[in-house]
């Protein structure tokens, strides 16, 4: 959540154009809690691990689950 100070590293797949970062139907490693905002930052990494410039953060609100 933004203002948490909480940081997870984590390598996600480019699928079709698209990296999920959320869980469940979206797919993607990280279950998001509650309506607060998070932040992510994106950076590319080859197959040799060299990781290029991060992206300034991209600040979004889970979507709400309908049951």
């Amino acid at each position: 959540m933004v203002g948490s100070r909480k940081t997870t590293k984590y390598y996600l797949p480019i699928e079709n154009g698209l990296v999920g970062i959320g869980h469940g139907m979206c797919s993607g490693p990280f279950r998001f809690r509650g309506k607060k905002p998070y932040e992510i930052r994106l950076a590319m990494v080859d197959q040799a691990g060299n990781e290029s410039g991060q992206t300034k953060g991209i600040v979004f609100t889970p979507p709400i689950e309908h049951f």
